[in-house]
C-alpha cells in the first residue's frame, strides 16, 4: 500500500488579530489530525473539539495539536463569557476545516523528508540568581526539521512540519498573532499548500530573534521555509496505531507561573500521586510518528528517536498537554522547566522505558503479521 485517501482543509478563525489565525484539518484514511493555531489546549477543550469532531466524522483515531505560539489565545475556563466567544470563533474554523477536508479527499502519496534550520536556540542560560530564560547558543538544539508531504499527482498540496521550536517571538508583546509558524504556514498557502506546524521536543528551545518585531518573524520565518524539504522517501504500509499509559510521579507545583524566578537551590516535593500520560503511536513501513502530550527537551528528542531509529517524528501538546518533562539535569540545575511542572524527577527515564516497550509491542506485532 503506496496511496492513501487523503483530505485537507483550512479555515481562518474570525478574529481581530495582526495577521490571520488558522484551523487545520487532515484526514489520512480513518485518521484525523487537527491544528489550532493556540497556546495551548485543556483536557476540557480536547473534549469539547473532539465532540465537534466525531458529529462529523466517525472515527477513534483523532489528534488535535497546537502551534503552540505565545500570542495566540488561551480558552481558559476562568472566564465562562471569554472561553465560549472564542469556542464559538474556533468551533466554527473547525467545522469549515472538516468538511473541506472531507471535499477534497482523493488518492495521494506520501513522503518523508529531512532539512536543516538554524534558528532555534537553548534557552536555558546560567545567572547569577541561578537558571532562568535567555538565548544560550552554546546549549543542545536539534537542527533537523521533519517534513511528511502529501502529494496528489506528484504535487505536494500539504506538508506536516516538525521541528524543536516555541514560536515565542512575539511573547508578551500583546497583539494576536500566528507567529512564526503562521507566517511559513501563509507562505505556503500562497502556493495552494496547506501547511501544518507541530511543535517537536522544544521544551527548551526558543528562537534566535534579535529583536520582538514582526519584521524578526518574517526573517526566522522565510528560513525555516527555505529549510523545508521538497521531496522524500515514500512511505507505504498499512497504518498502525498503538497508545501506551504511562504512569509518571507528580510533585508540587509551588509557584505560579508568573511568580517563577532562578533559585540556586529549590526544594522538589514529590507526592504519593501518579500522572497518567499517554504515548500515541502512528507506524508506517518507513516511518514512525510518537505523539504525545507533554513538552519534552531538544536532546531528549533524540534520544526517544534512537529507541526507534532516524525516521522518527515526535508530536508534542497533542490532544492536550501537561506541562514539562524535564531530565535529570534540570532538577539540578533547577531550570525554569523543573519548577514549572508538576511531573517529578525520575520520570525521564520511566517515560524513555515506555518507548523501548513500545517499541517491542510494534516490533513484536509486525514479526506476527509477516
Amino acid at each position: 500500500m503506496n496511496e492513501y485517501a487523503i483530505g485537507v482543509g483550512y479555515s481562518s478563525v474570525k478574529l481581530v488579530s495582526h495577521d490571520l489565525l488558522y484551523v487545520k484539518t487532515l484526514i489520512l484514511e480513518d485518521m484525523v489530525f487537527v491544528s489550532m493555531d493556540l497556546t495551548s489546549l485543556t483536557d476540557n477543550n480536547i473534549q469539547h473539539f473532539k465532540k465537534i469532531i466525531q458529529e462529523i466524522m466517525d472515527t477513534s483515531h483523532v489528534f488535535i495539536s497546537v502551534t503552540h505560539n505565545f500570542s495566540s489565545p488561551h480558552i481558559h475556563e476562568k472566564d465562562i463569557e471569554v472561553r465560549d466567544y472564542l469556542y464559538s470563533k474556533f468551533d466554527e474554523a473547525l467545522r469549515n476545516s472538516i468538511q473541506m477536508a472531507i471535499q477534497t479527499r482523493s488518492i495521494c502519496t506520501v513522503e518523508y523528508g529531512v532539512g536543516q534550520c538554524f534558528i532555534n536556540a537553548n534557552r536555558n542560560v546560567e545567572t547569577k540568581e541561578g537558571y532562568w530564560i535567555g538565548q544560550n547558543n552554546s546549549g543542545y538544539s536539534n537542527r533537523d526539521v521533519r517534513a511528511l508531504l502529501i502529494k496528489k499527482e506528484n504535487q505536494c498540496i500539504a506538508n506536516i512540519i516538525n521541528y524543536d521550536l516555541q514560536c515565542s517571538v512575539l511573547d508578551k508583546a500583546n497583539v494576536l498573532s500566528a507567529d512564526i509558524a503562521g507566517y511559513v504556514s501563509q507562505c505556503f498557502l500562497n502556493e495552494n499548500i496547506v501547511s501544518f506546524f507541530v511543535p517537536g521536543a522544544a521544551a527548551d528551545q526558543m528562537p534566535k530573534y534579535v529583536r520582538q518585531e514582526y519584521s524578526e518573524i518574517k526573517r526566522l520565518g522565510k528560513l525555516l521555509y527555505a529549510s523545508i524539504p521538497k521531496s522524500g522517501i515514500s512511505i507505504s504500509g498499512q497504518i498502525i496505531y498503538k497508545t501506551k499509559l504511562v504512569e509518571l510521579p507528580k510533585q508540587v507545583m509551588k509557584y505560579a507561573t508568573k511568580d517563577l524566578k532562578p533559585h540556586k537551590t529549590f526544594d522538589f516535593e514529590i507526592t504519593n500521586e501518579k500522572l497518567y500520560v499517554p504515548i500515541e503511536y502512528i507506524g508506517f513501513d518507513q516511518l514512525n510518528i510518537l505523539l504525545t502530550k507533554p513538552e519534552l527537551n531538544s536532546e531528549y528528542g533524540v534520544e526517544i528517536q534512537h529507541c526507534f531509529n532516524e525516521h522518527t517524528m515526535i508530536f508534542t501538546l497533542i490532544n492536550g498537554g501537561c506541562k514539562y518533562l524535564p531530565q535529570k539535569s534540570d532538577y539540578e540545575k533547577v531550570t525554569y522547566m523543573s519548577m514549572n511542572t508538576t511531573i517529578a524527577q525520575g520520570a525521564d527515564r520511566i517515560f524513555l522505558d515506555a518507548v523501548m516497550e513500545l517499541k517491542k509491542e510494534v516490533r513484536d506485532e509486525s514479526r506476527k503479521e509477516s
